[in-house]
């Protein structure tokens, strides 16, 4: 077993967090990029309206996701109490910022999910309101890549780090924008955003693997008294080919969900879970990686 499980908490965390929020970016996009139809036609607005509306009620998945990574990592605090302490370094310490730009992201994005079930809607002010939450995520997946730019960790002082962290969750959050995309009736109209979101998770997973290899060569060439960097960096290798396998199951089962006249949600469903299991596996392998400076 990796010495990463001691941090498993944190690895869930990094897989499910800037997965649910680059999500939630992909879904409110598509929100607020509706669809172009002939205004004429009440039946096709009133879809359209339908179609959205189920899209501002499903946005709660990608949330929950986020929520779901958040309330696992506060165990790593150890005394729920402690959680206080994180507010007093906002600004200066990168875990504080950290959770704190988390905490106003899911504040905003429950707030615009409770206004979908108004019963007097206002669009104009939901997308103002939606705009200023897909800020807010933004400056979330930010904070969560510069979290681990230590200088006095080796093996995590570079840009592979923040990088490869963004690719694997823009991977994760192709396929979960999809699965909300779908249960909104959303894919049915805009076959191409499915493709989108395929090719999407295509690049990511090779820029993941391209970027992995380099953190892990790089890493071959660190030592200190006590570690080697060679020797650590085979979990990264091994984290690759698990990730590589998890990447390719995923993909058969988004095939096979494609090739059916109806997509299947159940298929795309599976395949979401791989390919969170190969990211886990990546983060595992990243927290096993620790070599701080001198001993």
């Amino acid at each position: 077993m990796p010495p990463g499980f001691q941090d498993i908490t944190l690895a869930i965390f990094t897989t499910l967090a800037p997965a649910g929020t680059l999500a939630f970016i992909m879904v409110s996009i598509a929100i607020l990029t509706p669809f172009h139809l002939d205004k004429t036609d009440d039946i096709q607005l009133q879809e359209n309206h339908k179609i959205l509306a189920k899209l501002d009620q499903f946005l709660v998945l990608p949330l929950t996701v986020v929520i779901v990574g958040l309330v696992t990592s506060a165990t790593h605090l150890g005394n729920p109490a402690n959680a206080l302490y994180l507010f007093r370094g906002v600004g200066r310490s990168p875990l504080s910022t950290e959770v704190f730009c988390g905490i106003v992201f899911l504040l905003l994005g429950g707030i615009y999910w409770l206004q979908a079930f108004s019963l007097k809607p206002r669009p104009t002010l939901r997308k103002i309101w939606l705009s200023v939450t897909i800020v807010a995520a933004l400056a979330f997946v930010v904070s969560m890549m510069m979290a681990y730019s230590a200088h006095t960790i080796l093996s995590w002082n570079t840009i592979y780090v923040p990088a490869s962290l963004l690719t694997a969750a823009l991977m994760g959050a192709s396929i979960l924008a999809m699965i909300t995309l779908q249960l909104g009736g959303y894919l049915s109209y805009r076959r191409q955003a499915t493709l989108l979101c395929c090719a999407t998770m295509l690049l990511a997973a090779l820029a993941t693997v391209a970027l992995t290899l380099l953190q892990a060569f790089e890493l071959s060439f660190f030592r200190t008294a006590l570690l080697d960097g060679a020797n650590m960096a085979l979990w990264l290798y091994a984290a690759i080919v698990v990730f590589a396998l998890c990447a390719a199951a995923a993909g058969v089962f988004i095939f096979a969900a494609l090739r059916k006249a109806k997509t299947s949600i159940l298929h795309i469903a599976i395949g979401c879970i791989f390919v969170f299991v190969g990211i886990f596996a990546l983060r595992i392998a990243f927290y096993s990686i620790h070599m701080t400076v001198g001993l």
